[in-house]
This record gives structure tokens, C-alpha cells and sequence, in this order.
């Protein structure tokens, strides 16, 4: 596990990477930077499928950050998928924005089930 100051990062025994976001993180461009070297180290080459947990959170994604990682080719290649764990209207805003508005190359789903994410994270 890598202890981020926005995220504990860690890849679960599935090969699943998890950002678990820490409460009221603000997260900015230079974040983006950090997170693209822990998932070259995590990751060591092979494109693994993500979760990004915002429950019981809530992580302020500047704009700058949400474009870097939705389209950086760097931030990208050892992605597959994306599925964002959700519990509030804010963070399904927010993964809102990120899907439609910085669109990621790689498929991208909201859930509020932590077993549905991985069931449809398991068909990458």
C-alpha cells in the first residue's frame, strides 16, 4: 500500500489497483503527476482494472486534474477500466463531470455497490 496524502493506493489480490480517497482531499494537477508514478510502480507494466472509492468522502478533483487523468496518455496506459464507488449526489456529480466531460479512453462506470464494481471490473 502507498500512503498518499489524497489516497491510500494499493492493488487487492484480484489485481484490482484501489484509490481509496482520504476525507476532503483536495486533489490537484500536481497530485495527478504523483498518482501516474505510483501506478507506473503499483502496476509495473501490466494494464490492470482500477476502483476509485469516494465513499464516505468527499475529494475535491480539480479541472485540471480530472483532464490529466482522463486523457494523459501516460495517466492512462496500465488503466483498463475505471469503476468510481459513490454514496453521495456530490460524488455522482463529480464522476459525472469526469466521464462526460474529460472523457477517458478506457470504460468508465459509477456504482454505489462495492460487489457490482467488481463483478463488472472482472470482464477486463
Amino acid at each position: 500500500m502507498i500512503k498518499h496524502s489524497t489516497a491510500d493506493i494499493y492493488i487487492d489480490e484480484r489485481g484490482i489497483v484501489w484509490f481509496k480517497f482520504k476525507e476532503n482531499a483536495e486533489i490537484t494537477l500536481e497530485h495527478g503527476y504523483e498518482y501516474v508514478e505510483i501506478i507506473d510502480k503499483l502496476c509495473a507494466g501490466i494494464p490492470r482494472p482500477f476502483i476509485l472509492d469516494t465513499r464516505k468522502t468527499f475529494a475535491a478533483v480539480s479541472p485540471e486534474n480530472r483532464k490529466f487523468m482522463g486523457n494523459d496518455k501516460n495517466a492512462l496506459k496500465w488503466r483498463k477500466a475505471d469503476a468510481l464507488l459513490i454514496d453521495s449526489l456530490a460524488t455522482r456529480l463529480l464522476g459525472n463531470f469526469y466521464m462526460k466531460l474529460d472523457t477517458p479512453e478506457h470504460p468508465v462506470k459509477l456504482f454505489t455497490n462495492e460487489k457490482d464494481a467488481i463483478e463488472w471490473l472482472s470482464k477486463f
